[in-house]
């Protein structure tokens, strides 16, 4: 079963060029999906795929980097996450109608930091 989970994974990952025109929610979703599996390698780059559309905005674009910042502390690209945790801070800061998303931001920045401190 765990053959087949790679081998469908490999399988979607070479037709990412097409998931970037598909609907960049369902990327995320798919991005997110892959993230809470552990795959942190694909997760980060179908989360740079939706973002690099140039469709997200908002609440979904900080959505987009809080999924790529993850992907990218797991994965050991300490710079990019930050730049990534830095963005969506940005991107967030002053919209009192998201602030769940804000605090989320904020709470895996600050992981990051603790992180990365004690490494």
């Amino acid at each position: 079963m765990r053959r087949l989970h790679w081998t469908l994974l490999n399988v979607s990952l070479l037709h990412m060029p097409l998931w970037a025109q598909a609907n960049p929610h369902e990327v995320l979703r798919d991005a997110l999906n892959l993230e809470n599996h552990g795959n942190f390698e694909p997760a980060a780059k179908i989360g740079k795929l939706a973002i690099d559309c140039g469709q997200l905005a908002g609440t979904d674009l900080g959505r987009a980097y809080i999924i790529l910042g993850v992907a990218y502390q797991e994965e050991g690209s300490l710079i990019d996450a930050r730049i990534a945790y830095e963005r969506v801070v940005h991107i967030l800061e002053g919209d009192p109608d998201h602030l769940e998303e804000y605090a989320a931001a904020l709470e895996n920045y600050a992981g990051y930091y603790t992180r990365s401190c004690t490494t």
